[in-house]
């Protein structure tokens, strides 16, 4: 480390002035040279005018003053204040560091002298206390420690920034504590002797450095608790209910100081999962919860009188920015159901009310008492967030409290915020541009969603689903448009009627049908659309007529490949044809016309998992209208198989995936729940040991329970686990009873047939388990029923108990039938190799006979070449042989051959 430019002139030099403000101090003898002492201590702090004090010099000073300040108590030396107040300001210049992280590593040293210039904070002087609170302050936002800031982007540096190391220090020397009392002194000692001029120039003096003080420290989140515990808070509302002039510097940091407290509460209170105890508990949630402890008529009392004083008399920058953190304020504590109450009863939801329609409908609150329309209602951008805090504010009231939404829907709030969704000629639109329009009308839609379904007969009185039809048809805006269609999903249940008379079932296929239009609107539109028709002829008849069948028919297919692009309209599709073809016979002839079974079927085979339980739940309301049930038959998937087929293995398959395990032949074992696991378990099988886990493999299970945690948190994975824990066997059966049990063709293989013996009683074995269920649990809890009971219950079970026997043997029958095939093809098999190989067999002999044959004719003809090659010719003309000198000729008798 490089020794700073600006360090001073020698460490012997200041380790000697250190000694002798220290020896002075001490000694007796030159305890009453206060000018010496005086001098000496200014000494100290020029020696040190260009930097701050070392580190390791910082016992040095938490010594000095300590002697100084004792000093001015029991000797009452005034010269003494001005260099004390001078040492202490100079601790708030930055530190040098001598060795490398010295803050970190002798953390100690730092906090003694925190301590010290805490305990200044109630001193008899005035102006020390002022020094040590504006030195905290500064110390509080980091810049004493400045030099430990990491100048490069170093992701391996551990070390905590400097304004929150030192937070952390003030909030482990108890400095928080010490500024909450000396605020708390202060105001009672203004209390006590209000009357008095000296105490009102205190007064005036010290409480804006300790409030700067616990506005600065209030950010970090411990901080904010021990202020929430000391009850701070209640002194600064003091404060503010004092101020009268909205130029009062006390009004920003008082609104800063209780803004940052609600917001670390609301932070920690949202990330607590568990607490360790009850006594956690309350502290967490009670005790050091401001959201809690601000909880009372007074305090909306003061905020309802500052705002309407902001909003008569603010009409500068500063006053406005002021007026919308002290709505801000308000909207945090009215998250607490416990405070709504006293929102409404200190009169704050009437005030927002009138200046959240005052703009736009001028006429129906020109008799209130309202500021000037330029205060709250210009173009800035201030006002411009006043107007989304106001209706956003209302909207958090209003949740699980009926009086406030009763006076929502006495006031003009529903017809404002319906006026942005036309045309832009209302009074209020003149003051917004084009985008803070655009930002006002989908915050008018959201805003609708919360209270529009609390009062319908206020949103039909205004005509909103005429508005809302309108400005989806007509809305260029996809954010916009979808969501004004989650709005009017949310409205249909209480509105089909009024609705589809005018043109919201025509309006909704429109949508769909417009390719152009995004994902996300083309889906809701058809949600709509099924709520518009469900259970509704009239509308039924209306989507038959717009040829609603034949669209969304059409669109029953799914491609894999497309599953991202569409975004899920598959789904949206299927429940559309549920609540709108459904129940209707014209419109089911008409769709099992337009090759509905076939689509259906196509899609159940290609859907995923998920969405399964939907296509089965649709195609078994559909195939019960008996015009299906052959469309149904002749289905054949892309591997040629049967809709039955395609049914009983996806019954074998979720069996399988419910854990359900059979025997491999598939006959039911566990004949008193034929439902469940049919395998028997190992009694030789030895259980894992009950020892203590291991230390890495219990952080695994911590790790992969708080993963578990956050995927579940995940909408789409409680959808996944929503749906693993469906069972569709059930509605497998329901598919397969629709059809008939009849109809079952008859080229089903013979592990399609057992399993077609099990899915055919499903719901009677579903029976049974609820029978043994109810046994079980009597006898579990020691509960004897009575004679009749028993009675029944048994009945029951035995009606059961000789349906799964009567099954066991059909699937037995099914069994010996494909072990005595199997013993046919077996048989067939064998028969087959017998007669191949007799057939195999003349021919090989004869291949061999013939093979013989001609190596013996080969075998003569080279003996014979081999004879007339050792003959020559005599002069005589005798043939003799070569080499010889006689006549004599050797014949060879001829090979005799013996035929095999």
């Amino acid at each position: 480390m490089k020794p700073s430019a600006l360090q001073p002139e020698s460490s012997d030099f200041d380790d000697d002035v250190f000694t002798k403000v220290l020896d002075t101090l001490r000694d007796k003898q030159s305890s009453e040279l206060h000018s010496r002492q005086v001098a000496l201590l200014n000494l100290l702090v020029q020696s040190h005018q260009r930097t701050g004090f070392k580190l390791a010099d910082l016992a040095l000073v938490e010594e000095i003053l300590t002697l100084s300040c004792q000093k001015l108590e029991d000797d009452n030396v005034d010269v003494l204040v001005e260099p004390v107040c001078a040492i202490i300001i100079h601790c708030s210049k930055p530190y040098i560091r001598t060795k490398s992280n010295e803050e970190f590593t002798a953390p100690h040293v730092i906090q003694r002298l925190l301590r010290v210039l805490g305990s200044f904070l109630t001193s008899v002087e005035p102006q020390i206390q002022v020094a040590a609170a504006e030195t905290l302050r500064i110390f509080a936002t980091g810049t004493c420690l400045s030099q430990s800031t990491r100048h490069d982007d170093n992701a391996d540096d551990q070390r905590p920034l400097p304004r929150d190391y030192s937070q952390q220090l003030l909030e482990s020397c108890g400095i928080v504590d010490a500024a909450a009392n000396a605020l708390r002194i202060l105001l009672e000692d203004q209390h006590a002797n209000s009357m008095g001029a000296s105490n009102n120039s205190r007064m005036d003096l010290l409480l804006f450095p300790v409030v700067d003080l616990i506005q600065e420290i209030s950010s970090w989140g411990a901080s904010a608790q021990t202020l929430t515990r000391k009850g701070c808070l209640d002194d600064i509302l003091d404060i503010l209910d004092s101020i009268d002039d909205l130029r009062d510097e006390f009004l920003p940091v008082c609104l800063e100081v209780v803004w940052n407290v609600l917001e670390a509460s609301e932070k920690t209170t949202a990330s607590i999962d568990r607490c360790a105890s009850r006594a956690v508990l309350v502290d967490v949630f009670r005790t050091a919860n401001a959201i809690y402890a601000l909880g009372s008529l007074q305090t909306f009392q003061v905020l309802h009188k500052l705002l309407v004083r902001q909003l008569k008399y603010g009409y500068r920058k500063q006053d406005k920015e002021l007026r919308n953190t002290t709505v801000m304020i308000l909207d945090i504590l009215v998250s607490k159901p416990r405070n709504r109450a006293l929102f409404i009863s200190s009169g704050l939801v009437s005030t927002l009310l009138k200046y959240a329609t005052a703009t736009e409908v001028p006429d129906a609150v020109k008799n209130a008492s309202l500021a000037k329309e330029t205060h709250f209602a210009s173009a800035c951008d201030l006002d411009f967030e006043f107007k989304r805090l106001l209706w956003t504010t209302l909207v958090d009231s209003a949740r699980n409290s009926a009086e406030t939404q009763r006076l929502i829907s006495d006031s003009p709030l529903i017809q404002v915020l319906l006026l942005y969704l036309g045309p832009s000629d209302h009074p209020g639109a003149r003051l917004w541009s084009q985008a803070q329009s655009h930002v006002l009308r989908v915050l008018a839609l959201n805003v609708l969603a919360h209270l529009a379904p609390h009062m319908p007969s206020i949103f039909l009185m205004h005509d909103g689903h005429i508005q809302l039809v309108q400005f989806v048809q007509t809305s260029t805006d996809e954010d916009a448009c979808a969501t004004a269609l989650l709005l009017l999903l949310q409205l249909v249940p209480e509105m089909q009627s009024d609705v589809g008379l005018v043109g919201g079932v025509e309006a909704m296929l429109a949508l769909f049908a417009a390719t152009h239009r995004s994902c996300a609107v083309r889906r809701t539109a058809l949600g709509v659309c099924g709520a518009l028709c469900r259970n509704h002829e009239v509308n039924q008849r209306r989507f038959l007529n717009a040829r609603g069948v034949e669209l969304t028919g059409n669109n029953l297919v799914y491609e894999p490949a497309h599953a991202v692009t569409q975004d899920n309209l598959i789904v949206a599709v299927v429940g559309c044809i549920w609540s709108s073809v459904v129940g209707n016979p014209e419109s089911e002839i008409r769709l099992i016309q337009s090759e509905g079974v076939d689509n259906l079927l196509d899609l159940l085979e290609l859907c995923p998992a998920m969405m399964r339980g939907q296509v089965l739940g649709l195609l078994a309301e559909l195939c019960a209208n008996a015009k299906a049930i052959a469309y149904f038959q002749a289905w054949r998937s892309r591997a040629h198989y049967g809709a039955t087929q395609l049914l009983l293995r996806m019954y074998a398959d979720e069996e399988k995936r419910l854990g359900v395990e059979r025997p491999r032949d598939g006959i039911v074992l566990n004949l008193s729940r034929p439902l469940d696991v049919q395998l028997i378990e190992d009694a030789k099988v030895e259980k894992p040991s009950q020892a203590a886990p291991v230390v890495a493999f219990v952080r695994l299970k911590q790790a992969l329970v708080h993963s578990k945690g956050s995927r579940q948190a995940d909408p789409n994975r409680r959808l996944v686990v929503a749906t693993e824990k469906t069972d569709l066997r059930s509605k497998i059966f329901a598919v397969l009873a629709s059809v008939g049990f009849s109809c079952v063709p008859d080229d089903l293989s013979y592990e399609e047939q057992i399993t077609l013996a099990v899915a055919k009683e499903y719901p009677v074995f579903r029976i049974g388990d609820a029978w043994l269920d109810v046994k079980m649990g009597l006898h579990a809890r020691g509960i004897r029923p009575i004679y009749a009971d028993a009675l029944l219950i048994e009945v029951e079970l035995d009606h059961v108990y000789s349906i799964v026997t009567h099954v066991q043997c059909n699937q037995q029958e099914i069994h010996g039938r494909r072990m005595a095939a199997l013993s046919q093809d077996e048989l067939a098999f064998f028969a087959g190799v017998r007669r191949q190989k007799e057939q195999e067999r003349p021919a090989t002999k004869t291949v061999h006979i013939s093979s013989m044959q001609a190596h013996l004719e080969a075998k003569k003809r080279k003996a014979e070449m081999t004879r007339k090659s050792s003959m020559v010719v005599s002069p005589d003309n005798n043939v003799v042989a070569q080499g010889t000198s006689t006549t004599t000729v050797f014949k060879d008798p001829p090979p005799i051959f013996n035929d095999l």
